[in-house]
């Protein structure tokens, strides 16, 4: 069972982004969140618009891209 970092943990991580210039960070359990089952339906009605990046399959599964993985770092 995959085991969430402490807050403080968190924290440290979310501090550290801002303080690179990040606006916000979060980190997301790597796992599949269930309204990503509406993905495909999202990509069939043309919301991804010209980036064909988004129908990699990859995308669908974190473990796809990165087996194993356990926490996702989250920043814009």
């Amino acid at each position: 069972m995959n085991q969430l970092l402490a807050a403080s943990e968190t924290a440290w991580v979310r501090d550290r982004a801002l303080a690179a210039g990040f606006d916000a960070c979060s980190v997301a359990p790597a796992r599949n969140f269930q309204s990503f089952s509406l993905y495909s339906e999202w990509l069939k009605r043309g919301y991804a618009g010209e980036m064909k990046y988004l129908q990699d399959p990859r995308r669908s599964d974190p473990q796809n891209s990165m087996p194993g993985v356990r926490s996702l770092i989250v920043a814009r």
